[in-house]
């Protein structure tokens, strides 16, 4: 009498194209990917809004969150030219996993300069690195819209758009985000 195989187990390939069908139907739903680890893991962030600001709304208001180890984080916010805008955010991050202390946040930054130098001396060593936002202060929140230079935002900040684009947020730091804790609650608003 001929053993027959138990095919209950799925094949490993199957679950790979499952897995990788779905990936493809969050990012065409508008999910991005914030980052691949060193084992092909994905990670992704659903889309916040797809809501636009224009000229002719009324007031909009957005909540979002922007985690310590996500890097840029898209808004889902498209900005025009000349639009005025209004964040504040509060929270706290903690931007240097390997002491509990050094590294911890408030969204003004925690007073020292994040730059080159700073780095290069944390580390002692030359590297060719630079902060997010170079010279502004390490685990501020910040912003920039579309490939544009960023900008300052801190806890509280108003301000016109001089770019038409998406915005994106982020918090001020370089190198290695995945060991970065916390986040940013922040609220965007159009009056």
């Amino acid at each position: 009498m001929a053993e027959t195989k138990n095919n209950s187990t799925p094949n490993k390939a199957l679950i790979l194209v499952i897995g990788m069908l779905t990936i493809i139907i969050l990012i065409l739903l508008g999910w991005k990917i914030t980052k691949v680890n060193f084992f092909g893991i994905v990670e992704l962030v659903p889309p916040a809004t797809t809501t636009s600001f224009s000229s002719s709304s009324s007031s909009i208001k957005l909540n979002i969150s922007v985690p310590a180890s996500s890097g840029w984080v898209s808004t889902g916010l498209f900005l025009s030219d000349g639009q005025n805008i209004s964040i504040t955010a509060n929270g706290l991050v903690d931007y240097n996993g390997q002491d509990s202390n050094a590294g911890e946040s408030d969204p003004d930054g925690d007073g020292t300069s994040c730059d080159k130098a700073s780095i290069e001396s944390l580390i002692n060593q030359k590297l060719d690195i630079d902060c997010m936002m170079s010279g502004v202060s390490w685990g501020m929140l910040i912003g920039k819209i579309e490939n544009n230079p960023p900008f300052v935002i801190g806890s509280n900040y108003k301000f016109t758009a001089n770019a038409s684009g998406e915005l994106y947020l982020g918090i001020n730091d370089c190198c290695s985000l995945e060991d970065n804790t916390g986040e940013f609650k922040v609220i965007i608003s159009a009056p």
